[in-house]
């Protein structure tokens, strides 16, 4: 079994990791047209119920908040119906949309396990997916004022002692992650341009998260960038620049990082 850890852009911040023959997705199942940050594409989102390229193994699908560049109901509900997926993590509704519901019913029906997020920010608690994949939800809110009633779910995955946490639009207050990371040395980290711009973001990923590796992401494609973020990243990493870890910048679609641990 190839042991080695493949991390995979779908879009915006939809991470597929493959790793042991599992696959795991993260934030990857959106369509919005009319939003700024490009959405998964109608031929990915086939694929996935379909089972083919990058998405023959797909097991596990985990969900930081139901905005739609992150979680679409309703592709949910139909790759549900499409093809067998063992379990799924998602935010509990502020209100029960008609397309949640549906997925709800869909998850019932299809005798689907899920689990349903409710945790205050600054919770945390355990998953495991099999012996060699473990880890932690940890709660925080979404970063801005005017999204603070949002609870954003990071995930921390330790495979076979290889730690990576996806924080998609946590907001950087350092009191929400220090508990649940407490002992934990995080060999990557995935973080959004906002929080790799703020200065308190920077202070977080260089005095409680200390990776590895560090991934930008939550980007648009560059075709689809109108507000210049991956050139405002670009600028930042040179100023960022750090010697003890090695920053990556994910916004072509398809773009891979490969660790061998």
């Amino acid at each position: 079994m190839n042991k080695d850890i493949t991390l995979t852009l779908i879009a915006n911040a939809g991470i597929l990791i493959e790793y042991d023959g599992t696959g795991i997705l993260v934030d990857g199942i959106h369509h919005d047209a009319t939003s700024r940050f490009s959405p998964v594409s109608r031929v990915d989102l086939l694929h996935m119920r379909l089972g083919k390229q990058a998405f023959k193994t797909l097991d596990y699908l985990f969900f930081s908040h139901e905005h739609s560049d992150h979680f679409s109901p309703l592709y949910v509900t139909e790759l549900i119906h499409a093809r067998e997926i063992q379990k799924v993590f998602l935010p509990k509704a502020a209100s029960l949309s008609p397309e949640l519901a549906l997925l709800y019913n869909h998850l019932r029906k299809k005798s689907v396990e899920s689990e349903i997020l409710s945790l205050q920010p600054g919770e945390f608690e355990p998953f495991q997916l099999g012996p060699n994949i473990t880890g932690r939800i940890i709660a925080t809110r979404h970063m801005g004022p005017q999204y603070q009633s949002v609870i954003n779910y990071c995930y921390l995955f330790d495979l076979s002692g290889f730690t990576l946490l996806f924080t998609g639009d946590g907001d950087f207050v350092r009191e929400y992650y220090e508990t649940a990371l407490s002992g934990i040395e995080l060999d990557l980290v995935f973080v959004n341009p906002l929080f790799y711009q703020h200065p308190q973001g920077q202070k977080l990923i260089n005095t409680l998260f200390t990776p590895k590796h560090l991934v930008v992401y939550h980007l648009p494609f560059p075709e689809d960038d109108t507000m210049g973020l991956g050139s405002m990243v670009e600028r930042s990493k040179q100023r960022f620049q750090c010697t003890e870890r090695h920053t990556h910048i994910f916004q072509a679609e398809k773009q891979s990082l490969v660790l061998h641990p």
